[in-house]
């Protein structure tokens, strides 16, 4: 089973209180200042329990008579010689300034919470949105998904649990303060018993977040074993392979169970040992005092109740370590995925491109493990207004070439030239808007056909969006949709939608920003006769107004091109007017071949 990114490794990671603090803190960045606010509310709304607590105290025994004094001092405020009564709404108003600031405090916990996942989620998009594509095109199938969710998740309840320990502690450090200024040899006893038990349960926080991290791990192998049923449905149904399948991911789910089950044991009963733990040490810490000889039964009493007290915060603050230290492995994966997409961030910068005139390779050489060259020593030269069907067998490096044009990947060798100059010389914006691509699949996303043809690009005008369905050959049939422009296309268009529609409309989209050049990647391979024919007379009408690049096996659609440039493992074995190309090359002859049998 892989290591999760946040267990301890081979190079000996851990996940302490330390590290699980350095995995949380990049989160919380943006709310530095909250936090500050959070501590230095809870400190004092501690102090302020620490005196209500001495009040009651004192003032218990004087009704009761067993101390006929009320000398009260607490820090600057003097309360000696005051009544019962008068003690008591002193009490109620640090009570009330103590609700109050509980009330403060979870506002703010809820707000660091909130900003920590809205800001990560904002963050992990936008590096994976600007890493370059060989990132983005490895990236497996749900995963970015999964960080997105499941991951950035667990960030918004570590920063959670951050601000609760926050809290906690200092609440817990005020009383424990207040206690030693009132007793200080009473709370230093009990104070370090605590301590030696914090060192005593640590053995056992360990083995928690062993079992939560291997819970982890199980549950993404689980995730990922599922995920791989679903997308091979087809072929398991066509094996028959089922029943293995099932009992694949049964035993994997055991897994998951059993070490699920151990992981929550450990988170829930450590809690509870440790608070009854803490109670047997104030006993003896009580049992030491007396030994001692202590008279101050008022101080003592307040003492053992803010003592008390304490301990339910320092349960909090153990409770909220267990918690992020369990979800330290989510924190860790988030954060070096985000690391890896902005280490492979693209430079966006360059000059304004205003038009292409020509392009050229020359001597354009990419290879993907850098051993077996995708591309080897491509040189051609296009002229503004021509059509070239890119041909070759499966594996010829015809989807590489593509991806070269767009500016996906960057030749390892050689280089594309734009108007004589280098093409990295152009910013990607400007690039994108005179360079455009249609899929083999046409996809469309959840939104009306307007929505799908405007593509995210707001500054485009209807008229624009109406001019570029008019040059798809798919205006007047979207007009007859009854509601036109504002038909839900929906995925993969929903049903309103046919394949060749879609694939029109795909054109329509690429089109809506007036290119110079247009990149089709086989615009008609999975298309009937009569969709195939309307996307055709579409090419047709667009020859000399567009350079248009055509990635094609169908000889229908390779025909409206003006040369063909056959690509055979990466080099280009011809080059020429399409029909002599047609009759002459011999992977060509053969496809003719084998279509008119």
């Amino acid at each position: 089973m892989a290591s999760a990114p946040g267990s301890r490794t081979a190079g000996g990671r851990r996940s302490g209180p330390i590290e699980a603090w350095r995995a949380a803190r990049p989160f919380l960045g943006a709310s530095s200042r909250d936090l500050v606010v959070l501590v230095v509310v809870s400190a004092l709304a501690g102090f302020a329990e620490a005196g209500v607590l001495l009040l009651i105290v004192r003032s218990a025994l004087v009704v009761t008579g067993s101390d006929g004094t009320a000398d009260v001092v607490l820090g600057p405020l003097d309360l000696s010689g005051m009544s019962v009564a008068t003690l008591l709404w002193v009490a109620a108003g640090l009570l009330a300034f103590v609700i109050a600031a509980r009330f403060w405090g979870s506002r703010l916990i809820a707000t660091v919470s909130a900003r920590a996942l809205t800001q990560s989620r904002e963050s992990v998009f936008r590096a994976f949105m600007g890493a370059s594509w060989d990132v983005q095109s490895e990236e497996r199938s749900g995963h970015l998904q999964d960080i997105m969710s499941t991951n950035l998740e667990r960030v918004a309840l570590v920063s959670l649990q951050v601000a609760t320990g926050l809290a906690a502690a200092f609440q817990f450090g005020a009383l424990l303060v207040s206690g030693v200024v009132i007793d200080p040899l009473a709370a230093a006893a009990i104070l370090l018993m605590v301590v030696a038990l914090f060192f005593v349960f640590r053995p056992v926080s360990g083995m928690a977040r062993r079992a939560a991290r291997a819970s982890v791990d199980a549950k993404r192998d689980l995730t990922h074993g599922i995920a791989e049923a679903v997308s091979m449905a087809e072929e398991i149904r066509a094996f028959d392979v089922g029943d293995a399948v099932v009992a694949q991911v049964e035993a994997a789910s055991a897994d998951v169970s059993s070490l699920h089950r151990r992981s929550k044991f450990l988170a829930k009963v450590l809690p509870a040992l440790y608070q009854n733990a803490a109670l047997l040490v104030i006993l003896a810490g009580l049992l030491a005092v007396h030994a001692a000889g202590v008279e101050d039964v008022a101080g003592l009493g307040a003492v053992v109740l803010m003592l008390v007290r304490a301990l339910t915060y320092s349960q909090v603050v153990q409770v909220s370590h267990q918690a992020v230290a369990d979800l330290v492995p989510y924190l860790d994966e988030a954060r070096e995925e985000q690391a890896r997409y902005e280490a492979a961030a693209v430079d966006r910068t360059g000059d304004p491109l205003e038009g292409i005139e020509r392009l050229t390779f020359r001597g354009v050489t990419y290879s993907y493990d850098g051993d077996v060259a995708a591309l080897r020593s491509v040189d051609l030269d296009v002229a503004r207004g021509e059509a070239v069907g890119i041909v070759g067998p499966s594996g010829s490096g015809k989807s590489t070439f593509m991806q070269v044009l767009l500016r996906l990947r960057s030749p390892q060798e050689g280089e594309m030239l734009v108007n004589g100059r280098p093409a990295e010389d152009f910013a990607l914006g400007g690039w994108s808007e005179r360079v455009a691509f249609v899929p083999q699949e046409g996809r469309l996303f959840s939104g009306t056909i307007r929505d799908n043809v405007r593509f995210h690009r707001p500054w485009l005008t209807d008229e624009e969006i109406g001019d570029a369905l008019e040059r798809a050959h798919v205006a007047g049939e979207v007009a007859g949709f009854p509601r036109g422009w504002d038909t839900h296309a929906g995925e993969r268009g929903g049903g309103a939608v046919s394949g060749g529609q879609r694939q029109r409309l795909c054109i329509a989209r690429a089109l809506a920003g007036r290119p110079d050049v247009l990149v089709l990647d086989e615009p008609t391979s999975a298309l009937d006769m009569r969709s195939e024919s309307l996307i055709r007379d579409t090419l047709l009408a667009l020859k000399g107004e567009v350079t248009m690049f055509v990635i094609a096996h169908r000889l229908s659609t390779l025909s409206v091109c003006d040369r063909l440039v056959v690509l055979e493992k990466g080099v280009v074995t011809a080059v020429g007017p399409t029909d002599e190309v047609m009759a002459t090359n011999p992977f060509l002859v053969d496809a003719v071949r084998l279509a008119r049998r």
